[in-house]
Formats: structure tokens, sequence, C-alpha cells
């Protein structure tokens, strides 16, 4: 069983909600602590109040997954079957943002796994969540063969239940198309509260600022979404390509030859030329961006560093007799630098790169939301668009022979 690990594409898309709430800013779980406990009330101090908390059982109602269903029961143990997971320690949630999180397990891809199991710690219930890859998008696999799976998960306790942060502990099991669980994760699962634009003083400690004086701090992207009326229209994330051309097509004459439409005039769908057939063929060609890291200076600098690769159907490659399609394959990596204009406690943003390098043009301006460990950027219509990004989630953000860093 693997143990508690106390504290851790043609285009990329990033991210008001105004927060109202009263909350603490405990930057991270203590690590000794499942879920919030009662600090010593005063019995002569008749204003001091025991913070709200609300049990295991309770929390679990407001676990928010797709397609879960609920069982009763304590999950039993599992075997060790080496899959592994993007999260280290702590699954951070933003408290009234409806966001959650992307959780990626990476797995042989001999093993067959179907869904999950999640619990949290004391309930007397979970749910089974099943396996599923967001339609019209493929989750590249790595050169190892394993197989990627993700399960979004979030935690939505209604500010009257309890106090913020909440946390708890979390268990994650991968199971087969039987129900036998393949591994299990034992995760914290913490919801923090956004800053408060009204109140940036010193009380919201070192993370009332997303910026730093040095390179230590920075912010890797997560996912992107865009919404419209409640509704997910579009998922984007490290790893997860995007889809260029389905279909190739041209002709092959009897002679074995493989001709393109540009190379000879009579080759188009539905052509009587007795020399030539036309044929179609299947294409997989897609663009992906692997990892986007921003760093926010003191200064009131911004570097933004990204690497993207495109696989793009070739034509001219493909021979219509054998079946056989070319591809073409461009890597870039982008390291722009830039200005921004953030303040602590702010509400909104300006980027602006006068020199940049490549696609997504990231100079525009942003509602934020941030945490100690969280920033959300928006923008659109009504801000329709959000890009999350995690503090300091890898140890090194400027590695492009991985996917992610990976923890068991």
């Amino acid at each position: 069983m693997k143990g508690i690990f106390m504290m851790g594409q043609i285009s990329l898309v990033l991210f008001c909600f105004l927060f109202a709430a009263s909350c603490d800013t405990d930057d991270t779980p203590d690590p000794d602590v499942i879920e919030n406990e009662e600090d010593p009330v005063d019995p002569g101090d008749s204003t001091s109040q025991a913070p709200k908390t609300i049990d295991p059982d309770k929390a679990s109602e407001y676990l928010v997954l797709n397609s879960a269903s609920g069982l009763t029961g304590i999950l039993s143990g599992a075997p060790d079957e080496q899959i592994v997971v993007d999260v280290k320690d702590t699954i951070f949630m933003v408290k009234g943002l409806p966001l959650g999180d992307r959780i990626l397990f990476s797995y042989d891809s001999a093993l067959n796994v179907t869904g999950f199991y999640v619990q949290i710690e004391g309930a007397s219930g979970y749910y089974d969540v099943p396996e599923s890859v967001i339609e019209d998008y493929t989750v590249v696999f790595g050169d190892d063969g394993n197989r990627i799976s993700v399960l979004t998960l979030d935690l939505d306790v209604p500010e009257s239940e309890a106090d913020f942060p909440l946390t708890f502990e979390i268990k994650i099991q991968p199971h087969d198309s039987v129900g036998n669980p393949l591994d299990e994760f034992r995760r914290w699962l913490t919801v923090e509260c956004p800053v408060d634009t009204q109140e940036s003083g010193a009380e919201n400690g070192q993370c009332n600022s997303i910026t730093s004086p040095s390179t230590d701090v920075f912010w890797d992207w997560d996912h992107s979404i865009r919404k419209y009326n409640g509704t997910t229209l579009n998922t984007l994330a490290p790893g997860l390509a995007t889809p260029i051309n389905s279909q190739g097509a041209g002709c092959c004459r009897s002679d074995g030859t493989s001709v393109t439409v540009s190379d000879s005039p009579g080759c188009f769908k539905g052509t009587t030329a007795p020399q030539l057939t036309w044929v179609e063929l299947p294409v997989s060609d897609y663009s992906v961006r692997f990892k986007h890291t921003l760093w926010f200076f003191d200064d009131g600098t911004v570097r933004s560093y990204y690497d993207d690769f495109k696989r793009t159907y070739d034509r001219s490659a493909t021979n219509f007799c054998t079946g056989e399609v070319g591809y073409t394959e461009e890597s870039d990596i982008w390291d722009n630098t830039g200005t921004h204009d953030f303040t602590a406690g702010a509400d909104f943003m300006n980027l602006s790169f006068p020199n940049w390098k490549g696609p997504n043009h990231l100079s525009k301006g942003y509602s934020i939301v941030y945490t100690c460990n969280a920033l959300i950027m928006m923008w659109g219509v009504e801000d329709n668009w959000f890009a999350v990004f995690r503090k300091n989630r890898e140890t090194d953000p400027t590695l492009t022979d991985e996917f992610k860093a990976w923890f068991n």
C-alpha cells in the first residue's frame, strides 16, 4: 500500500469571481490533522466560537465526481500494481470555484483500469467513478507505452457548514472491469480560501502575493476550460492533444503510383478517370502542449515558458496505394519575458509581452483568483475561459523530456 506523503492544441487557453466569504489563511494543512480540529474556546470570552466543522460522511456528500455511483462500506486494502499519480501529497481546491482538480494516473497499458473508488477517510461509504477520457481529445502516451487516465475531483462544501481551509484525508483506488482494486493512493484533500481582495494586508501572510524575488516560486499550468451557461465546452491540459485532421484523401493510379489532388486534375472524389482510384485514409495528427510555467517577479517582470509539439498530416508524404499516412513533426520551446501589474490582493492583472515569440500571445488583461497553492486566470466574454495554475507543482519546471512528475 502506498503511504501518505505529507505536503506537495492548436491553441493554449488560459483564465471574476468575487468572494465575500470570511476565511482563515492557514497556508497548508497540518500533516497530523485529517480534518479541521477545534481551537480551544475560552469560556470567559463570550465572543469566542469554535470553528465550524463537518464529519466525513457529510463531507462525502459534497464530493463532485463525474457519473459516480454511491456505495456503502469501507474500502479494503489494495495491491501495488506500480500505478503512479501526478499529485505528491495534497489535492488543493479553491473554495467557491467549481473547477476542482484533474488527477492523472499513469500505468502499464496491460492493466485494465476501468474506474476509481474514492472515499473520504472515516466516511461510511465511497464512490465508484468510471474511467473516462474527454470526448474528441486524445491523451498522448509516453514512449514507454504507458496509458494515462484522468480523475476529475472537487469538494464543494457550503460556507455555512464549515470554516476554511478545510482538510480531509482521501483514498483513491484504481480498479479493473470486475471491480478488483489495483492500487491505492492516500492523499490530503484541502479546500483553500481565495485571497480576499478587501483584506489584502498582513493577515493574508505569504499567500497575499503570487510574485517572488527569484525563480524559486513558479506556477505550472494544470488545465484550462471554457464554460457556457455552467456547461464545460472545452478542456485543455498538458499532454491532452487537440486533433487537427481526421481524414486524408488522394488517388492511386493503376500503375501503383500514389498521387495527390494537386498532382492530378483528375484526382477528386467521384472521379471517373479509369486509371485513378479515389482513396480516403484515416489520419491521426494533433497539436499538444506538454508544459507551461509562469514566473511572476517582485520587480514587475513575468516569464512564460512552454513547449509545443505538433504532428501534422502530410499529403505529399502519404502513399494512397499502400495506405501509409505521412506526417511531419515539429517541436518548439517558447521562452518569453514581459511585464505584469499585479498588486497584493488584486482581482485583475495585465500582462504585456512586447516581443512575444510563438503562438497564443498572452498580452491581455485577466481576472484572477488565487490561494497559497492555486492561481486561476480568467478572460473572455463574462470570463468564460479559465486557466488553472498550481504553485511549484513540479521539482524542475524546465524539464522538457518528461510529460509529468509522477509519484507513487
